[in-house]
């Protein structure tokens, strides 16, 4: 029997009543859990099941799948579901979380970073805030923290033009810049660092506009896409859409 926290990242039905759901959780990591007539309309585990939740589980382990024993609801984040940006961004963070996350590795930096990153997007007005935040601190924790304080060949820490580079996974300025990197100007430079150092709770402080954040985003993901050798995320075509509209 294995007791833990977990969120919701994905699910999908199983014959008529059930779901196989992947959940993160904080001790064992991204799992597959069988939740057996979760779909059923007052299935006790219905509101744990459901994407972006947070639960207390007890879990039996079986031949495929973990199995549930009990579980205790203990944060919903609905008020995500029902904002358009804040759902899309969320489902970003979750795939983002399901895709990059190997199967069965805990962590619970990321866990509790995740946890965080969803209860402050469920208030959130500028979604995106939290998703950059997101982005840049998991991708330091899984060992590809990007140098955004100096440039990476001559120390310099003020430049009117940057290079990002995405391959080396730092900033070129305006002298030793190459030409093939994201070009970047001092304030985004700034930003990316400040948002790197920052607690969730700190970020709305920062004072960042929805473009600049925008423009940070785009610069992570490829930097993600890239260190992580991944694919294009489904989720990130419904933000470019949604970015359209």
């Amino acid at each position: 029997m294995a007791k833990t926290f977990g969120i919701v990242l994905s699910w999908i039905k199983y014959k008529e009543s059930s779901k196989i759901v992947t959940l993160f959780t904080e001790d064992l990591g991204r799992i597959s859990i069988m939740a057996q007539g979760a779909l059923k309309p007052k299935s006790q585990i219905l509101a744990a099941t459901e994407v972006f939740s947070k639960s207390h589980f007890e879990l039996k382990k079986g031949k495929n799948f973990y199995y549930i024993e009990s579980s205790e609801l203990e944060s919903s984040n609905f008020t995500i579901r029902q904002d358009i940006d804040r759902l899309t961004y969320g489902f970003y963070i979750l795939e983002l979380v399901e895709r990059s996350v190997p199967e069965g590795e805990s962590s619970s930096k990321i866990f509790n970073m995740l946890d965080k990153a969803l209860f402050d997007m469920s208030s959130s007005m500028k979604p995106i805030l939290q998703t950059v935040a997101f982005e840049l601190k998991m991708i330091s924790i899984l060992g590809y923290r990007p140098q955004l304080s100096k440039c990476l060949k001559c120390g310099r820490t003020a430049s009117e033009i940057w290079d990002f580079s995405i391959i080396e996974g730092g900033v070129y300025c305006d002298s030793c810049r190459k030409g093939s990197g994201v070009l970047i100007d001092q304030a985004l430079f700034e930003a990316m660092g400040n948002i790197l150092l920052s607690r969730f709770d700190q970020l709305d402080e920062l004072n960042l506009s929805t473009e600049a954040l925008l423009r940070i985003h785009s610069i992570l993901y490829q930097f993600i896409i890239y260190n992580l050798d991944l694919k294009e995320l489904k989720s990130q075509t419904m933000l470019q859409r949604g970015q359209k509209l």
